[in-house]
């Protein structure tokens, strides 16, 4: 979702269209899952690299690795993103007249594309939605004292060892910490819980009587993002899921807490919007 709004956003500002070739998706664990979004009505998907390309594609991942970043005169049109990752300015792209550019990397700040934040929303607004997650929509927006969304993420941070040394897991003071900022706001808030391990949520976090988990309901994992965004506030795990279904529901009012520190060793200031509320621990 971050390289989606940050290509969306740069081909905005360039008057390029936007095309997402998702032809590396075939070795990934994970499957391309935009196609659920409002944004497939206008943005195209498929197989677009050509051959030279495709090589230049090689190149990046060894230019990341290699701490290699920016334009490269070699590879005209081939913007990589420095790794470790940083906040960097694109005024050399958008000063070019380009016909063409390939991205690669993370993009994972709000910076690359907050001036396109109704396009962004609009564009990642779930087509179809099914009865249970109407059901618990519902249930979300009528909550008198408001509702709050909390995302507890497990699973590889925990089970993988080379994710745990990137990003770590959050203790559970974290979340009882951001307990406690969100109750001087309403009495009445009603925490949504949502994770990828609701026996050891139910078994290891305490909020209180007002806790409604929702996970293993049933729920495809888009819906329970965009339920997510149904809430009044947010407390988000460092997991870009999270930091979504916080995002496309922010307004005036919302009270969002994040984590200080998004990776376990890596700079994350820019990843955590600066009128969200972190948490150090």
């Amino acid at each position: 979702m971050f390289q989606y709004a940050f290509g969306r956003a740069l081909a905005l500002d360039l008057g390029l269209d936007l095309k997402l070739d998702i032809s590396n998706f075939g070795s990934d664990s994970r499957p391309f899952s935009l196609g659920i979004y409002s944004l497939t009505k206008n943005i195209p998907f498929g197989c677009y690299l050509s051959t030279s390309t495709r090589l230049k594609v090689k190149m990046t991942k060894k230019l990341r690795r290699w701490g290699v970043w920016g334009m490269d005169k070699n590879m005209p049109g081939v913007l990589v993103e420095p790794f470790p990752p940083v906040l960097v300015s694109l005024d050399e792209v958008l000063s070019e007249k380009l016909s063409h550019l390939f991205v690669d990397g993370y993009w994972q700040s709000e910076k690359y594309f907050s001036r396109y934040s109704d396009v962004i929303r609009s564009d990642f607004r779930v087509i179809e939605e099914s009865s249970a997650f109407l059901a618990w929509k519902k249930r979300m927006l009528s909550e008198p004292g408001g509702s709050i969304s909390v995302h507890v993420r497990r699973g590889d941070y925990v089970t993988d060892s080379s994710a745990n040394r990137v990003h770590g897991v959050l203790p559970i003071e974290y979340y009882l910490r951001a307990k406690e900022i969100l109750n001087t706001i309403s009495d009445g808030l009603v925490f949504y819980v949502f994770t990828d391990d609701p026996v050891w949520a139910r078994n290891n976090l305490c909020l209180g009587d007002k806790t409604i988990y929702v996970s293993g309901e049933d729920l495809k994992d888009y819906e329970e993002l965009a339920l997510m965004s149904c809430c009044d506030h947010h407390v988000v795990a460092n997991s870009s899921f999270s930091w979504w279904g916080a995002w496309l529901g922010q307004d005036t009012s919302t009270v969002t807490i994040a984590p200080g520190r998004w990776f376990r060793k890596m700079d994350s200031s820019f990843v955590i919007p600066d009128n969200w509320i972190k948490i150090w621990t």
